[in-house]
């Protein structure tokens, strides 16, 4: 009797050893976009395999708040959970697809479909992550520049991206070279939050400075431009700003010109004189002398 005692024990542990974790259904595939603007509409997907189980519920949460349930055997079978500012088109949504509208920044973060099945209850769960961005209100764009600089002179300047979320990545190019990666220039970031409507909103500042020297001088000046960038869903260029600057061979050939027309006007005032003197001759030879010879 104890013998047998043990073999139901022992037949029982095995069966729990052998489908303990095993699930009869699966999540396929859960679809939800990796980046959205800000205002737009995205469709996320929840495709799974029941094998010959029946459907009980399909839950969608974000974060850890369920927002949507889908109840095959109940009268009403599409149910929402208030989480705010998420907004979610009930009519088109169903078992495997839900559709979200008008999308708030605040929705970046995760969602996950948990599918469970009828009888033995049996269910999994699968999660993404989304980031929602809104488009910076402008730039970016450069501020500070000078013109007829000469080598030896400092450069500061400041590229700003405004009111986006989350903050621009900004990045400065001296004569298409990443100022991140040249030596002896100087970078400085800084963050303002905005208070906006009904979230807040972050504008960049990036600080420029350095030292102009001979190698910065291309063709008699230095190209600069700033980019902004939020993942990989935004990225703007400000426009080219060209600066001239005063080099030696530039003095030089301003003083040659000088020297040059400086000269050539001289050389024309003593000829003008030089004319004046011929006609006052012919004049007075002609009163005085040729009366006489007459």
């Amino acid at each position: 009797m104890m013998s047998y005692y043990n073999l139901i024990v022992w037949l029982t542990l095995m069966s729990s050893i052998c489908f303990c974790g095993v699930s009869a259904i699966q999540i396929d595939l859960l679809d939800v976009p990796e980046m959205a603007l800000a205002g737009a509409e995205v469709h996320m997907t929840c495709n799974y395999d029941l094998e010959r189980a029946r459907l009980y519920q399909v839950k969608w949460y974000k974060g850890n708040h369920e927002f949507y349930r889908y109840s095959p055997g109940e009268l009403e079978n599409k149910k929402l959970f208030l989480v705010k500012n998420l907004n979610i088109d009930l009519q088109r949504s169903d078992e495997k697809n839900i559709y979200l509208y008008n999308l708030h920044v605040d929705m970046t973060g995760t969602y996950s479909c948990e599918v469970s099945t009828e009888g033995t209850f049996e269910t999994v769960k699968k999660t993404a992550k989304m980031n929602v961005i809104a488009l910076p209100r402008g730039g970016p764009h450069i501020q500070g520049v000078q013109q007829d600089v000469q080598i030896g002179d400092y450069i500061n300047l400041n590229c700003t991206s405004l009111k986006s979320k989350p903050a621009a990545n900004l990045t400065f190019f001296i004569n298409n070279r990443n100022a991140s990666e040249m030596r002896k220039v100087s970078l400085r970031r800084s963050l303002i939050v905005n208070e906006e409507r009904d979230y807040q909103s972050e504008s960049s500042i990036l600080e420029l400075n350095f030292k102009i020297k001979k190698h910065h001088v291309r063709r008699g000046g230095i190209e600069i431009r700033c980019e902004a960038s939020i993942m990989n869903g935004y990225h703007s260029k400000s426009k080219l700003e060209e600066i001239f600057v005063k080099t030696h061979n530039a003095e030089n050939l301003a003083t040659h010109n000088y020297e040059y027309s400086h000269g050539a006007s001289t050389s024309a005032k003593y000829q003008s004189f030089y004319y004046i003197i011929i006609i006052a001759s012919s004049h007075l030879f002609l009163n005085n002398i040729a009366p006489d010879l007459a």
